[in-house]
């Protein structure tokens, strides 16, 4: 267990500081009374003294040498078990990508009509025509939870102040594209019944694994759907998102009226729909509020939308974790 605390370098002098005034203070207090002895007999006494305080502060810079080498030794292990796992990892994404399977995938759940309840996508990709892609996407997700796991049963090397915190899992995460991260919220957010992912979700927040998912993607495709769909392209309308989250001058009165009613909320700081009807939280439409429910702030951590969109749909969000019985 020692060997698992890793001891600062500065400790370890104000330790040596505080013996060597321990030791000396009584022994000058007792025999020297703060005075200089001419005595020789007494000088050979102190040397002898002083010469026990230094061994004993000897034995103590060998048991760090000891433990810094014993650190440095779990640190040398950690990045080759890392690496190894890190090659694995991008071979099995690069594999997804040459059958297309990510594209595929995130077409389908994207692409997938408003009213259709997400119960229905999940059996479909369970049990259904998708199976087969679906089945080899789970072998992915199943591989980087046993390498999130690892991370983090190893977190004093992933957050180590002489480093940037979360380096490796930073590393990790800079290899999913945003298409495979909204996959990843999907799978976990689909699979919110089975306690087996309750871990996963754990370290997806732990590590702010969502800090780079398109937000703006996804509430774009919300807010298509939640408007009249002829009206209005769901490009035309990511445009005027990304100008509102940007801060920038929207022109709102050559849209559409169901758009400039929607935008208009939004730059508002509001939800942007009237009514909410915790029947209709199941349907696809709501999959964008379905994941700001599910997981915590933290695994946002650093998305520069986050903070605004949690706002704004906040009304949203309390009534989903009502319905999906998630403590606030």
């Amino acid at each position: 267990m020692f060997w698992k605390i890793y001891i600062k370098p500065y400790i370890v002098i104000i330790v040596a500081i505080l013996l060597m005034i321990a030791a000396l203070v009584p022994y000058m207090w007792t025999f020297a009374k703060f005075g200089i002895s001419s005595n020789s007999d007494q000088w050979d006494h102190f040397g002898s003294y002083i010469g026990g305080i230094f061994s004993g502060l000897a034995f103590l810079g060998v048991v760090y040498q000891l433990h810094t080498t014993r650190l440095d030794q779990e640190k040398q292990d950690f990045e080759r078990t890392f690496f190894m796992l890190l090659e694995q990892h991008n071979q099995k994404i690069q594999e997804l990508n040459e059958k297309g399977i990510i594209d595929d995938l995130y077409n389908k759940i994207m692409n997938e009509k408003s009213s259709t309840n997400i119960d229905d996508i999940r059996s479909n990709f369970n049990f259904g025509k998708n199976l087969k892609k679906y089945s080899e996407l789970n072998v992915y997700f199943l591989v980087l939870y046993r390498f999130l796991k690892y991370i983090y049963e190893n977190d004093k090397f992933n957050s180590e102040k002489s480093n940037s915190k979360n380096k490796y899992s930073s590393m990790l995460r800079s290899f999913l594209s945003r298409k495979l991260l909204i996959l990843l919220v999907f799978h976990l957010s689909i699979n919110l019944d089975d306690k087996q992912y309750d871990e996963y979700r754990k370290y997806i927040t732990y590590f702010s694994f969502l800090e780079h998912i398109d937000t703006l993607a996804i509430e774009s495709d919300f807010l298509y759907r939640n408007i009249r769909q002829e009206h209005i392209k769901k490009e035309e309308l990511y445009k005027q998102l990304v100008k509102i989250a940007n801060g920038k001058n929207v022109n709102v009165d050559g849209l559409p009226y169901y758009a400039k009613k929607v935008l208009g909320h939004r730059l508002d700081k509001l939800y942007p729909l009237d009514e909410l009807d915790k029947y209709y939280f199941s349907q696809r439409k709501y999959l964008f509020i379905y994941i700001l429910s599910i997981f915590e702030e933290n695994a946002f951590k650093g998305n520069p939308y986050y903070k605004d969109i949690q706002f704004t749909y906040q009304a949203y969000i309390q009534a989903m974790k009502e319905k999906l019985e998630i403590s606030a």
